[in-house]
Order: structure tokens, then sequence, then C-alpha cells
């Protein structure tokens, strides 16, 4: 299964904040935006940047990295 790119990224930052412990309120802290914000951020029917999903998994200490495949 392919999934959209946006859902995929959400997918590993959610799995990213559950590897480092970290809860949505501390991410929120850490960005300094409200817990709904990252509610929003992480719900799949939201649309939400790059660059802001990009400074949440900096904020997790990670960087985001995108591959370009050929299809198969």
């Amino acid at each position: 299964i392919t999934l959209p790119l946006q859902t995929e990224m959400k997918i590993r930052l959610y799995e990213s904040l559950q590897e480092k412990g970290v809860k949505k309120a501390e991410l929120a802290r850490r960005m300094k935006l409200h817990r709904q914000e990252i509610e929003r951020l992480l719900d799949f029917k939201q649309s939400t940047s790059i660059g802001k999903i990009e400074s949440a998994f900096a904020a997790l200490g990670k960087q985001l990295k995108i591959e370009v495949a050929d299809a198969s």
C-alpha cells in the first residue's frame, strides 16, 4: 500500500513521539504552539505544511529526509 506523502510523514512523526516518549503537550511546548495545533498537525484530515512537520521532527531531534525512487 502506498500512502499519500503527508499521511506517511504524520505516521512517522507519531512513531517518533512514541519512540522518544514525548507527549503531545511536550511537543507543543517545544514548538511554542498550543496543544490543539499539535492535534491538527497529527490529524490525517488536516492539511499541514511540510515546514511545520519538519519543525516538529526538529523538536524531537530528528531530521526529515525525502527520497525519490523510480516507480515499479
